[in-house]
């Protein structure tokens, strides 16, 4: 018959864990339960059976209390312990599963049992895919290779055609094919924004305006936001910046030739920020930007090239929001992420300080960051929430479960339609 809990003989105890044996082992020995060995323990006043760095590997071996495996590849485990593991003892006990720990990225954790001992936590176990996982030069050659367009003559009231470009953050490899993947949904979007104009102008509008609106976050330059992230991207941070400039101006080159009139124009953003140090948030300005840096770039590529000359570049500094007035109607673009509270009434407080400060009334908000589609109409001015191509945000499908449709989301306003904006699409 197994001894009751409180019949243990502690000396017994003390004897089996002085040749090394685990708790469990000395229950399994004894018929009792582990509890009753680890209060042993502690009326003894004993030290866990293993003391120093390393795990013994019967310890590591042992079946974990709870594990998860996801279809995505990623593993979770709970292990009790007599002890607080490090992050030597979490590398054996991966080794134990059969994986090499060097060749995976993880997170891990420890809390204490309320029963007594610990709870080793190991997270988000999945293979690594390396920083720098794409042929850069390829990467760029696909980028230039481009079709000049050129504009066909138009008729009706003038119109501006509106593309959000935001959320790429190239370099991020967390599903859907990283990098290469995001680049090839850029691709289609082009051609099919090609497209939407071609049709629009085949019914007689007259889109005479281009507004391309970089959000931000078209890199993926930042950390902390999720388990293992710095782990899940394809591009250094230089290859991410040279491929965000290549794609502006591919976009660039592709449509500003089929309009008149193309303005440019840009928000600093929190993936962006270049002097983090070891934290979230820039240890200098907001302008230390990389989407100021990028625009900036842009600005003296389009002022050198002959057919791009017709181009206005508003380039960022530190200012969250930038105004800009497109065929009469008034836009005011910002990434989203300095959005606090209630966004209705961020979005108020906002439009009357762009009235105070710069008389401008807005009749359009236009910004990004949350990765979905959302429209609202708050009397004065309307919300267009803009899409994104990336391979898809944990962050967003962890926060509210489920996922955002990816595409590039592009409108027309004009001043006298009712409602301003209008054939809302993304492509």
């Amino acid at each position: 018959m197994a001894a009751q809990p409180n019949q243990i003989n502690d000396s017994r105890v003390a004897e089996l864990a002085q040749q090394g044996m685990t708790n469990s082992a000395i229950a399994r020995e004894l018929g009792c339960d582990e509890k009753s060995v680890r209060r042993a323990r502690k009326r003894l006043g004993m030290a866990p059976s293993t003391s120093g760095g390393g795990t013994p590997h019967h310890e590591a071996q042992k079946p974990a209390e709870s594990e998860m495996h996801r279809p995505d590849g990623t593993s979770d485990y709970v292990l009790a312990g007599d002890r607080a593991w490090g992050f030597d003892d979490f590398r054996e006990f991966i080794r134990s599963k059969g994986q090499n720990p060097d060749e995976v990225s993880f997170s891990w954790g420890v809390t204490t049992n309320p029963a007594g001992g610990f709870w080793n936590k190991l997270q988000n176990v999945r293979p690594k895919t390396g920083r720098v996982a794409i042929d850069t030069r390829d990467l760029v050659e696909r980028i230039r290779a481009w079709r000049p367009i050129h504009a066909a003559p138009a008729t009706g009231v003038p119109e501006g055609f509106v593309v959000a470009l935001s959320d790429w953050q190239l370099g991020k490899s967390y599903a859907g094919n990283g990098t290469a993947g995001t680049i090839e949904r850029l691709h289609a979007s082009l051609g099919g924004i090609v497209q939407q104009v071609g049709r629009l102008r085949a019914e007689g509008r007259n889109l005479r305006t281009l507004h391309l609106a970089n959000l931000g976050d078209h890199i993926e330059n930042v950390a902390g936001s999720y388990a293992s992230q710095t782990y899940e991207v394809d591009l250094n941070l230089r290859d991410q910046i040279e491929a965000a400039l290549e794609l502006n101006m591919l976009f660039m080159q592709t449509l500003a030739p089929l309009f008149e009139q193309v303005v440019y124009t840009a928000n600093p953003c929190n993936h962006a920020q270049l002097s983090r140090g070891q934290g979230r948030f820039n240890v200098t300005d907001d302008a230390d930007n990389a989407t100021g840096l990028i625009t900036e770039l842009i600005r003296q590529m389009c002022a050198l090239t002959p057919h791009l000359k017709h181009v206005d570049v508003r380039v960022p500094r530190g200012e969250m929001i930038t105004p800009v007035t497109v065929e009469g109607v008034n836009l005011a673009t910002a990434h989203g992420h300095k959005i606090t509270g209630g966004e209705e009434t961020w979005l108020a407080k906002q439009s009357q300080r762009l009235v105070h400060e710069q008389k401008f009334i807005p009749d359009v908000w236009l910004v990004a960051h949350k990765h979905a589609l959302s429209v609202d109409d708050f009397g004065p001015y309307s919300r267009i929430q803009a899409t994104t191509v990336d391979p898809g945000s944990k962050w967003f499908t962890d926060t509210v479960g489920n996922y955002a449709r990816p595409g590039t989301t592009t409108f027309t306003v004009q001043q006298e339609r009712p409602g301003i904006w209008d054939d809302l699409k993304v492509v």
